[in-house]
Formats: structure tokens, C-alpha cells, sequence
């Protein structure tokens, strides 16, 4: 008979978060009443951030329960004090100071695949044990031990992510909602008439399931012209919103092309109404370092008027902006025709 916990809890960085350790999260729901989640590291991973880590889980918990309420994850890379290569035992009082003085709970189950569960589970027993003056016997449950089911490791992962060739092997091992955030995404900047649009659209797909069109110009057509302040905001999260649905059916060995991004937004904001929203204005510090190459337009050939477009004195302010925002980026400039600029993107990418 397989024995049933009321409290497991499972560890671990998540950078990212993999098939394996979702094998690991499934058996802590199926032999657990409750399921606690902690994920913390003293490293900066690309793209693996506290906010997204708890994302992934957030989306992990849904698919793996009936009930998300019996689980508790926490982040806490804000509060952590130790680095990740310290003795295991500061790594172990941090997590059973945790549980108990925070959460102010006792585990009786860690579940990992991995052999530090064992003498995790014996220091939690003897922390509980000592502080609540009687005895709390803490099991380690191995999960996958070989890695015979999920051949993967977030070491492994990271190594191929880095890879500039990747191949399609890894979107196997990755869950959608956390392959979604690893997709090579190509930020298109610039002024107006500068041939942003027209050059996403030759570089996507016939379908155009590979771009993430200019969704401010699409409202701003909608509403015949007529945005308003409280648009400005809501314009950058469909933005962001438009990249991630696209994200999601795309392999991690291919592009997706952004035709624009919240930092254009900010600036029409500031033209119209001489100010940028709260919300914008930390949409735009979300992302600005998300995207895998940036490519800035050139105002170096004529306008062209749609009937929408303002001057030349705007269009020059709008790629002097540019040039202030992506001081401290690696970027490209994009110059002469729109071939030549097509060109330019598909040497620097091939």
C-alpha cells in the first residue's frame, strides 16, 4: 500500500521549468493532501526570472490538480541570502526556517529525483523534530531517479537554450507555457515610414503565424483615430499579450517577428498626452530585455503618407527616442532600401 502524506513539498530552481520536474510535482499531488512549491536561486538565468518561474508553476498546478487551492508556491529569490554553490545544510535551514517560522507548517514527504532528498528529509526532521519537541518523521520520496521517463536536467536545458543552432529536440522536454518564453523573438523599432511592417510581413510565413503584428495601429484604425490616455496601457499589454499567444505554436529553433513593442507605445503616449502610465511604464522595464535581437529602422529614405502619418520633424524625433531608449543594447540599424534592409536582418540571423 502506497503511503499518503497530508503535507509534501517539492524544491527546486526551475530555471526552467522542465517535464522532469513537473513528473516530480505530479507524484507530490498524487500521494499528498497539500503540496507545497519553493523555488528560489542566487543566479540570474536568461528569461528565468521570479515572476515567470512563478508563472510556469502557477500554469503547472493547473494542469496537474482539480484543486490549485491545495497548493502553496512560493518565489523567493528576493529573500534569500545564501548562493546556490553554498553547503547544503545553509540551504536546508533556510527551507525548514521557512516552513516553519513563515508558512509556519511541517512537511511529513520532499519529493525529488535526486539523492540530496535523502538527507534533506533526515536535517527537516530533526529541525521539526527539535523546535516542536517531538517527533516529526519527514520521508524522501525519489521520483524518476534515472531520468528514464523526462531525459532531461535544468543544467542540460540551459546549455541547449544557449545554443545558437538549436534544434527542435528541446521542445519536447519544455511545457508550452514556459517554451512560449524561450521562443527567439526579433523586436522591430522605428519612426514612422521606416519599413517596419512591411518588413516583419516578408520575413513571417504565408499565414503570418511567425509575427506579431503593430497592435496600436490596429486600434488606433479601429477607433478612427480617437485613443485615449487609458488606451496607452492597454495597447502594451495586447502587444505582449499578441507575442505570446503567436509564441506558443512556434518551435524554440524558430523566430518569432515583432513589429513594434511597449517602448513604441511610451513614446506615442508622450507625444499625445505628455505622460506615461504606471503600468506602461513598468510593461516596458518587463520587456525590454526579452527580445533575442533588435533591429531599429533608419528614417533614410522619403516618407510615404498614408493619411495617418504626422511630419518629418516626427519622424526625426521618433528615431532620435530610439536611439536614447536602446543607449546600452545590442542593436542593429537598419539602412537604405527595404530590400537592402530585408537583407541585412536575414544575414544577421542566418
Amino acid at each position: 500500500m502506497v503511503k499518503k502524506y497530508v503535507t509534501g513539498l517539492v524544491v527546486g530552481k526551475f530555471c526552467p521549468l522542465h517535464n522532469g520536474h513537473l513528473s516530480v510535482i505530479k507524484r507530490a499531488f498524487e500521494l499528498c493532501d497539500r503540496v507545497i512549491i519553493l523555488s528560489y536561486t542566487s543566479e540570474r538565468f536568461p528569461v528565468c526570472g521570479g515572476f515567470r518561474r512563478k508563472e510556469w508553476l502557477e500554469y503547472a498546478v493547473e494542469g496537474l490538480t482539480d484543486d490549485p487551492s491545495r497548493t502553496i508556491i512560493r518565489v523567493l529569490d528576493d529573500i534569500v541570502t545564501i548562493e546556490d554553490d553554498d553547503p547544503e545544510d545553509e540551504h536546508r535551514y533556510f527551507c525548514a526556517n521557512y516552513l516553519l517560522n513563515e508558512l509556519d507548517t511541517t512537511v511529513q514527504a520532499v519529493f525529488s529525483s535526486e539523492d540530496y532528498g535523502q538527507g534533506f528529509a533526515d536535517y527537516l526532521s530533526k529541525y521539526f523534530s527539535d523546535n516542536l519537541r517531538t517527533q516529526i518523521d519527514v520521508d524522501h520520496v525519489m521520483v524518476d531517479k534515472s531520468r528514464e521517463i523526462w531525459p532531461i536536467s535544468g543544467t542540460q536545458a540551459r546549455r541547449a537554450l544557449r545554443n545558437k543552432h538549436r534544434t527542435s529536440m528541446l521542445d519536447n522536454f519544455l511545457p508550452w507555457y514556459v517554451r512560449k518564453d524561450f521562443v527567439r523573438k526579433v523586436l522591430f523599432l522605428g519612426a514612422e515610414s521606416t519599413g517596419k511592417t512591411t518588413i516583419v510581413k516578408a520575413l513571417g510565413d504565408d499565414r503570418g503565424l511567425n509575427t506579431a503584428l503593430e497592435f496600436g495601429r490596429y486600434l488606433y484604425d479601429k477607433r478612427h483615430g480617437k485613443l485615449q490616455y487609458e488606451d496607452m496601457a492597454y495597447i502594451g499589454k495586447c502587444q505582449i499579450e499578441i507575442e505570446k499567444y503567436r509564441s506558443q505554436g512556434l518551435s524554440l529553433n524558430e523566430y518569432l517577428y515583432c513589429d513594434t513593442s511597449p517602448l513604441t507605445t511610451a513614446f506615442y503616449s508622450r507625444e499625445m498626452f505628455n505622460r506615461v502610465s504606471r503600468d506602461l511604464f513598468n510593461l516596458v522595464a518587463d520587456t525590454e530585455d526579452s527580445y533575442y535581437k533588435i533591429f531599429l529602422c533608419s528614417p533614410d529614405f522619403p516618407m510615404v503618407q498614408d493619411g495617418t502619418r504626422k511630419d518629418e520633424a516626427f519622424r526625426q524625433r521618433g528615431h532620435a527616442y530610439y536611439m536614447r531608449e536602446l543607449e546600452g543594447f545590442d542593436y542593429t540599424v537598419l539602412r537604405g532600401s527595404l530590400e537592402e534592409r530585408i537583407a541585412t536582418v536575414r544575414k544577421e540571423l542566418s
